[in-house]
């Protein structure tokens, strides 16, 4: 689990601290944001590479949604 932790935390460019801040929960969906339109992805791509739909991806991104361990590996994996 650490591991995992570690490798969200490298690829969202925030120290460990950051991303377990409950006072700081728009973190995340901020950051999902910059790193997939710095690698030029849209939406509905990073929602296929991840095996959801788009309004989900949208979702996380406004932090209305937070996604599970097994969506959040997903994610590592798409936006490496």
């Amino acid at each position: 689990m650490f591991a995992i932790l570690l490798k969200i935390c490298l690829i969202l460019d925030v120290k460990p601290t950051e991303l377990l801040d409950s006072q700081d929960e728009s973190n995340f969906g901020i950051k999902l944001r910059e790193i997939r339109s710095k690698k030029g992805m849209s939406r509905k791509k990073l929602a296929q590479l991840i095996n959801t739909n788009e309004a989900q991806i949208y979702r996380y991104e406004l932090n209305r949604n937070t996604p599970t361990v097994p969506v959040l590996i997903r994610l590592c994996h798409a936006l490496e």
